[in-house]
């Protein structure tokens, strides 16, 4: 509207004449122009989210990977040493304290990253008009 508007009163002002079919043609295009920038605003705001979304995905599977990792090697250092062969302050021992100390770091690690106000905001764009301010 304000740009049909504009063209409008610099005709008028310059004393040209606008076809109604010109008219009707400059608003089409007008209109065409405006519905393909929010068509491409959307589609990018869409494919920033996915990214995000994929992202967090692989942060999660790696997470997962390291716990069932980590869950792995304490069980089998835990079922080694309730045979009654195997002492706390032996090598298995070390082995299933290091295994638990990496999985209370892991959990701290991944309670932080969720607690990340970044991690959960979508991206944002400033319109050109705010960046004349």
């Amino acid at each position: 509207g304000d740009v049909c508007q504009a063209v409008t009163e610099m005709a008028v002002d310059l004393g040209c004449e606008i076809e109604t079919d010109d008219f009707r043609i400059l608003n089409g295009c007008i209109d065409n122009a405006i519905a393909g920038a929010v068509t491409a605003f959307a589609e990018g705001h869409q494919t920033a989210i996915d990214n995000l979304e994929n992202e967090r995905q692989e942060q999660l599977s790696v997470l997962r990977a390291d716990h069932n990792r980590l869950v792995g090697i304490a069980l089998q250092a835990f079922t080694a040493m309730r045979t009654g062969n195997l002492g706390m302050s032996g090598a298995t021992g070390s082995l299933l304290l290091h295994a638990l100390t990496e999985l209370q770091h892991l959990s701290e690690q991944s309670s932080v990253e969720v607690e990340k106000p970044e991690a959960t905001a979508t991206p944002r764009r400033t319109s050109k008009r705010n960046q004349a301010s």
